[in-house]
């Protein structure tokens, strides 16, 4: 490979994953705002990680598709 396709794949995957990674922190962030309980905070710990897991192997796998189309 090239090296302008593997910068050009970790900058989408980097963009990508922190693009929607924002709404996720700023969505639980709020949510802790708005509802003080010590529950609600220990659970979304395993959401967020849940979910910034996901959006990176999707991340991933958008920016392998792409530069291969």
């Amino acid at each position: 490979m090239d090296i302008f396709f593997i910068v050009s794949m970790l900058r989408n995957i980097i963009v990508t994953f922190f693009h929607d990674a924002i709404w996720v922190a700023g969505f639980f962030f709020l949510l802790h705002k708005t509802f003080v309980s010590e529950r609600l905070k220990q659970f979304s710990k395993y959401v967020i990680l849940v979910v910034l897991a996901s959006l990176l192997l999707h991340s991933v796998l958008t920016s392998i598709y792409l530069i291969e189309v």
